[in-house]
């Protein structure tokens, strides 16, 4: 299980790698489009398949052709659910706005570097090898995970609190 930095540097990667500009290219936008399906109406979500077949039929070059085919499975499959009517009654997850926005990252900013220094007092206290390592136990481990998990939960509840998370 990673610490809270290296989590934390693992989702600043996956969000710099969803921005999308206006001028990406039209691959980049799709696939940015597929990984936020959950931002999406029933209706946007076939039309975004529409728009795949289209640029299929586009003459795109290999690499973004096979780049692009490497996300439709999960996309296939929710649409195949809307037709279904598996996924009547399904709403968007809400993106946030303005001050709302700020002020969500302000507190899970706060939440985070929180986790960060309740990890750092953890690892200074655990036992080190001759190299400096921390020699980690069952009972360490086990301690971390439930750190680790403290964290995602307050950080999902904090999603509910600002209704950008299901569940």
């Amino acid at each position: 299980m990673g610490t809270a930095d290296e989590l934390s540097e693992m989702f600043s990667k996956f969000r710099r790698k969803l921005s999308v500009a206006e001028d990406s290219p039209w691959a980049e936008k799709i696939i940015n489009k597929i990984v936020c399906l959950n931002y999406l109406t029933n209706q946007e979500i076939l039309d975004l398949q529409q728009e795949v077949r289209e640029f299929a039929v586009s003459d795109p070059s290999d690499e973004d052709l096979k780049r692009v085919r490497g996300y439709t499975e999960s996309l296939a499959m929710v649409c195949s659910a809307i037709r279904n009517g598996d996924l009547d009654g399904r709403e968007p997850r809400k993106r946030l706005e303005g001050e709302e926005k700020e002020t969500y990252e302000k507190e899970a900013a706060e939440l985070l570097n929180s986790a960060k220094a309740k990890e750092a007092e953890f690892m200074e206290k655990l036992p080190r090898d001759e190299k400096g390592k921390p020699v980690w136990d069952q009972e360490s481990s086990k301690i971390h995970r439930r750190m680790v998990n403290e964290y995602f939960e307050n950080r999902s509840a904090l999603k509910r609190k600002y209704g950008i998370n299901r569940g």
